[in-house]
């Protein structure tokens, strides 16, 4: 089915992604979709895949990892006053390091992500 995928309207796949952020474990999500090789359909978030973080900070691994991590955090440590709080804030948790794809950088021996999203 993965090769359907392009022909879903955009309304589909936000409607995929708001299931994936209202879910309990949406970071686990986040995995399954790379392992199933859906993880494509959204492109900024497979972007994340490999793009390393210093260890000193980031001890769990690439972007897309910590991503999966602070949006299992955020949706089990969070209270939310309603569904559009949850989204909004859930949506933010998932875009927090989406520039890092673009602006990550070995400078001075450190792995460094300056500037905004090209």
């Amino acid at each position: 089915m993965r090769p359907l995928a392009e022909e879903l309207p955009p309304e589909r796949i936000w409607g995929e992604l708001v299931g994936i952020l209202e879910s309990a474990s949406p970071g686990v999500a986040l995995h399954a979709l790379d392992h199933i090789g859906w993880i494509d359909v959204f492109p900024e978030l497979a972007a994340l895949r490999g793009v390393e973080q210093d260890e000193n900070w980031h001890p769990e691994g690439d972007v897309f990892v910590h991503t999966a991590h602070v949006l299992d955090y955020t949706a089990a440590h969070l209270a939310f006053d309603n569904d559009d709080d949850r989204l909004i804030t859930m949506t933010a948790a998932m875009c927090h390091d989406l520039g890092k794809s673009t602006n990550t950088e070995f400078i001075d021996g450190r792995i460094r992500s300056h500037g905004p999203p090209v």
